[in-house]
């Protein structure tokens, strides 16, 4: 989504980073060779599917889907990169 934002921007005229700061979720390989090089919030998928996991069978074991949620933890890194203004300072 953010790479599709990037090109949007250019489309219409708009500076990234100098007019428009864009960062990532997911840390997609993709995003380091793109003009700016992306900025993202990088997270290992394994993890990610482990707790997807974790989550499911809690509600197949209670037999029952938490109204308000359940709260897992994620680690996520910030790869800092040309996309935002703060990445053009690195």
């Amino acid at each position: 989504m953010a790479i599709a934002v990037m090109r949007e921007a250019c489309e219409l005229g708009i500076s990234v980073p100098e007019e428009l700061s864009v960062v990532g979720f997911d840390g997609v390989k993709l995003s380091q060779y793109i003009i700016p090089p992306l900025t993202t919030v990088r997270m290992s998928q394994s993890k990610l599917g482990r707790i997807a996991f974790k989550a499911l069978l809690a509600d197949i074991q209670t037999g029952v889907t938490a109204d308000r949620g359940r709260e897992y933890v994620l680690d996520t890194e910030l790869v800092l990169r040309n996309s935002t203004a703060l990445g053009q300072q690195v």
